[in-house]
């Protein structure tokens, strides 16, 4: 007992310090990890390998690039980050202790307390003198941003790790000074995004704590809406982190950059506009008198440095009869003249005045083209000590207001003369959308555009704007980085890396997903809204905390899900396909920019990606919503394959058209779409099949579903529901009579009087009622139940033998008739299958010509007789024709069968079962192989060509066989055999002979062209299955 109470102690102990060591010194997770693994406590799954292989993805283009070095350490901090989650998962999973969570959220606390302080030094001072804003008064020795994220991560993993509210309340309220203090606009809404999560699925808290949150939610709102900033309190915004500027004379900030902090407006507002000035792009200041005073003015705060001689000149267009110029002021201390410097621009003279310790040495007016005139004046400062001044343009000295004049490079530099215009460096700035991020993605997509698949490398973003763009440096500041993790992995380890941090992001959040942790959804989403506005993802101070978190709660008393669980669920559903289909538009209408820049030099992605297209792009999903794509359960995949083709048809035509018809607007030609419009309607499918299987693995995708009735036609259903996910409705219970009911795989829940019960209690919304259960539980049945929650409800008919496609309800009065149509009937669904039949068979024998060639060799070198084997088989309308395949057994096959039925009973009757043996020696070693991947078939293409068979149909049956067929061989032999089909992509070997023809015949009455294309496309993953297809 002793030795159990140490034991538990020492894990409290470690849980403590590691909470400490997460929140305030990240880099140390990995090293926790690896004395994990000596302790034997981290044993290697299978599931491993793809956090293996994200890192081999986020690594790879460093590699290939020439950066061995940056490639290596990118993937060992993947594999970091699988360590750290794994070894939480373990530690959980083994921990002894009842309060390990309350022992780790202490030490999260501590650890928390020690980043926020610490974080706090890398303040270097506090510049009130120039600051607009208390927050803008803050000068930092490093970017922010990555301060704020950390705090905001690191608080909101304590939220949802300690069990007290309390506690809870004390994270939150340190993440959101942490957030306030680095004016990371984005981390206040991501901040906003998780406390208002935790208040919808965290249910525990007292009055005061919830009173207290609710507090904190409205003041983070406040500093979102930025109500402080117009008190003089802080503001906050996208933080920008820019390349260093070489040869930063510019004494003014972000001169190209609007709307940045920097400026102040005194008796004006102004707006910006891009102009052209002596031949150069630049950033024009509109600036709109507001105020009577005549020194009304858009200022930034400087120093002036004792003995020092300036030059301050500007570029300024302005309206006839106004009067506009420099204005300076400041004041070494209270009582001393003011250092004043006033300029005017009248009559094309620039005339100068000052005040106090400044000396103006010449001032100068130079006319340009376009009714610009660059003014400039040079002046020296006297003063004894550095001098705060406050330093802008003037649009009119009068005392009027409404005039508006424009401004451009303005320039205060050290100098004797005017030098030519560089923009003012950025180092940190408050901005907007528009302004610092828009920018600087349109610039990614042009890096991105350049090189997709490997990137440009380590800082590839700078790189890429100075190699793209060489004079880029001379018209504005150049930022860091993209801004956003997707864009700027993308743009520095190309598609291989971006494709490497999708996953390692989908490992991390999967058994949250999975297993519905509320709480740890709700991180999730801030986290990725950090991201999408600037790249801290692969920070150690973000993604390790957030690893061990995550791996900590993936074990416990959640339980895995399998379907939708609630309204969130299935909206994350509709949103995912919603995204796949927007992904597939958007990706569609940058590779026809892409093909369209070859022969337009005027294109490229930066040009076309323009904000009216952005919006376009939700066309897609708008069609295939109204196409009920969205979710789309019930439907078999071809029909979904149908759909979704159709859909993005529709919608890359109708963008097209929108595009073309004003191309003002968006900017595109027809080429674009000539690319566009098919590459939408291949990558619409694919991509939502994508997203379908990821939704699955998520366990997001499907609808519970009730079966009612235990008779075979549900047993049926029951069973094709379970073999088939991706249809989405997933059956969680049965009620009926037990004794008749056959599948164990969902075992009977009670009486059918017992299903509506059950159906309330689980908010169940979709039922499936068998034919005897409908006299029982009629429609009318349904709606008189208390609550009334079934949506969906289906019932089976008693109608063997009825096609189950092309079946359209119809009312016929007040009785309901269902008309089935017969695609067979259709001259014009014949024509559109032969035609495919022959077209694709000629392209398959022209590329598969040679090495059908070469295995014809093989064969026969491998054994004696012909390679090629003329089959009797049995085509459409019970004709015989000749079969063409590769020989895959000895020359005397028919005489060794005969002779291994005669001595071996257990081998007749497989062979009477199935007509085929699974291990048959019959077969030789090239033969085997053939058939393994089923490529014994390919000569049959010859038959196709012939008109003999199809690519997609029945199977080709043998004389023999036609007397054991049965009364399902006349549907069968309407349609011609074919070499690949629905049997044989979708069961296994093991299949009766009596199963395999009613899947047949099924598909004979059920035929669409749609059909055999789905079937095309599963084949190859058919023949590659090990399960035996």
């Amino acid at each position: 007992m002793a030795a159990l109470h140490s034991t538990s102690r020492m894990q409290r102990g470690a849980a403590f310090l590691a909470g400490v060591s997460f929140a305030a010194v990240p880099a140390v997770g990995p090293f926790i990890a690896i004395a994990a693994i000596f302790a034997g406590r981290l044993q290697v799954q299978r599931a491993d390998t793809w956090w293996w292989l994200a890192g081999l993805l986020l690594g790879a283009p460093y590699l290939l690039t020439g950066h061995p070095l940056e490639g290596a350490l990118a993937s060992t901090q993947v594999l970091a980050v699988w360590l750290i989650f794994r070894s939480a998962t373990e530690f959980r999973r083994n921990a002894r202790s009842v309060t390990v969570s309350e022992d780790i959220g202490a030490g999260l606390v501590v650890g928390l307390v020690i980043t926020l302080v610490f974080g706090l030094r890398q303040i270097s001072a506090f510049r009130f003198d120039l600051a607009q804003t208390f927050l803008d008064a803050i000068a930092w020795n490093v970017h922010p941003a990555i301060f704020g994220h950390a705090i905001l991560v690191l608080s909101a993993l304590l939220a949802i790790v300690v069990p007290s509210p309390q506690l809870r309340v004390i994270s939150l309220g340190i993440g959101a000074v942490g957030v306030i203090v680095s004016g990371a606009g984005e981390a206040v809404w991501a901040w906003l995004a998780i406390a208002l999560g935790l208040q919808f699925v965290v249910r525990r808290g007292t009055t005061l704590t919830r009173a207290a949150e609710r507090l904190l939610i409205a003041v983070m709102l406040l500093f979102a809406f930025g109500v402080p900033a117009r008190l003089g309190l802080g503001t906050t915004g996208l933080l920008t982190d820019f390349a260093p500027q070489k040869d930063a004379v510019n004494e003014f900030r972000g001169t190209e950059l609007a709307k940045g902090d920097w400026w102040v407006t005194l008796g004006v507002a102004f707006t910006t506009r891009a102009v052209t000035v002596a031949g150069t792009p630049r950033t024009a200041f509109d600036v709109r008198k507001t105020s009577t005073e005549s020194w009304s003015r858009l200022q930034q705060v400087v120093t002036l440095l004792p003995g020092e001689t300036y030059t301050l000149s500007a570029a300024i267009h302005a309206p006839e009869g106004a009067r506009p110029g420099f204005d300076g002021w400041g004041r070494e201390a209270v009582g001393q003249t003011a250092a004043n410097l006033g300029t005017v621009l009248e009559n094309e003279v620039h005339r100068t005045t000052a005040t106090g310790p400044i000396t103006v040495i010449s001032s100068s007016a130079l006319e340009l083209d376009g009714g610009w005139v660059r003014t400039a004046v040079t002046f020296r400062f006297e003063g004894e000590r550095p001098l705060t001044w406050y330093v802008g343009v003037v649009p009119d000295r009068s005392s009027g207001t409404g005039v508006t004049t424009s401004f451009a490079e303005l320039q205060l530099v050290s100098s004797y003369a005017l030098l030519p215009y560089r923009p003012g460096p950025a180092a940190r700035g408050v901005t907007d959308l528009r302004t610092s991020r828009l920018p600087i993605w349109r610039d990614a997509l042009e890096a991105v555009s350049a090189k997709p698949l490997l990137g440009w490398g380590p800082g590839g973003f700078p790189l890429a704007v100075t190699t793209l763009h060489p004079d880029e440096t001379l018209l504005r500041p150049v930022a860091a980085h993209a801004h956003n993790s997707f864009l700027a992995v993308w743009v520095d380890r190309g598609l291989i890396g971006l494709l490497g941090l999708v996953g390692l992001f989908a490992l991390l959040a999967l058994r949250a997903v999975q297993q519905r942790d509320q709480p740890a959804a709700a991180v999730l989403l801030g986290v990725l809204i950090l991201n999408l506005f600037d790249a801290t993802l692969l920070s150690g101070a973000v993604i390790y905390p957030l690893a061990a978190v995550l791996g900590w709660r993936a074990v416990g008393r959640r339980e895995v899900a399998e379907a939708e669980t609630g309204v969130g669920s299935a909206t994350a559903v509709r949103l995912g396909l919603a995204l796949a289909d927007a992904v597939a538009g958007a990706g569609a209408l940058s590779l026809g920019m892409y093909v369209a820049g070859h022969f337009d030099p005027g294109m490229s992605l930066a040009v076309g990606w323009r904000l009216p297209l952005v919006y376009a792009t939700l066309a897609w999903p708008a069609v295939a919503a109204a196409a009920g794509l969205y979710p789309g359960y019930g439907l078999p995949s071809y029909r979904q394959l149908s759909r979704s083709v159709r859909a993005a048809f529709a919608a890359a035509v109708a963008v097209g058209f929108i595009a073309l018809l004003l191309p003002d607007v968006f900017g595109l030609t027809a080429p674009v779409f000539f690319v566009a419009v098919p590459a939408a309607t291949a990558l619409a499918p694919v991509i939502r099949f994508a997203a379908q299987k990821a939704l699955q693995r998520l366990r997001l995708w499907g609808r519970p579903v009730v079966v009612i009735g235990t008779e075979p036609a549900t047993g049926q259903v029951t069973r094709h529901l379970l073999a088939h996910p991706d249809i989405g409705l997933h059956p969680i219970a049965v009620f009926g009579e037990r004794g008749s009911w056959p599948d164990a795989t969902v075992a009977v829940s009670g009486t059918l009087e017992e299903a509506w019960k059950y159906i309330d209690t689980n908010e169940v919304r979709h039922a499936i009622i068998g034919p005897t259960a409908a006299s029982s539980a009629a429609f009318d049945r349904v709606l008189l139940q208390p609550g009334n929650r079934l949506k969906y409800v289906q019932f089976l008919p008693d109608l063997r033998g009825l096609p189950t496609n092309s079946v359209v309800a119809t009312p016929l009065g007040a009785t309901l008739g269902l008309e089935v149509r017969n695609q067979l009937a259709s001259g014009t669904n014949r024509a559109v299958k032969r035609i495919t039949d022959f077209l694709g068979a000629s392209l398959l024998l022209l590329v598969l010509g040679l090495p059908l060639l070469v295995v014809a060799l093989l064969i026969r070198l491998d054994s004696r007789g012909p390679a090629l084997y003329l089959s009797p088989r049995i085509g459409r309308y019970g004709k015989t024709f000749a079969c063409v395949k590769f020989r895959t057994m000895h020359v005397d096959a028919d005489e060794r069968l005969q002779t291994l039925l005669s001595e071996h009973p257990e081998l007749r009757e497989e062979y009477e079962h199935f007509h085929k043996l699974e291990n048959d020696p019959r077969v030789t070693r090239v033969g085997r192989v053939l058939r393994r991947v089923s490529l014994d078939e390919l000569p049959q293409l010859l038959n196709v060509m012939r008109g003999q068979m199809s690519l997609v149909g029945p199977r080709p049956y043998m004389e023999r066989e036609r007397k054991e067929m049965g009364g399902e061989q006349d549907i069968i032999f309407l349609a011609r055999p074919g070499m690949t089909g629905y049997w044989q992509t979708e069961a296994r070997n093991d299949v009766s002979f009596a199963e395999r023809q009613a899947m047949e015949a099924h598909y004979v009455r059920n035929w669409s062209v749609w059909w055999d294309v789905d079937i095309l496309l599963r084949t190859p993953a058919a023949m590659l299955d090990r399960a035996g297809k």
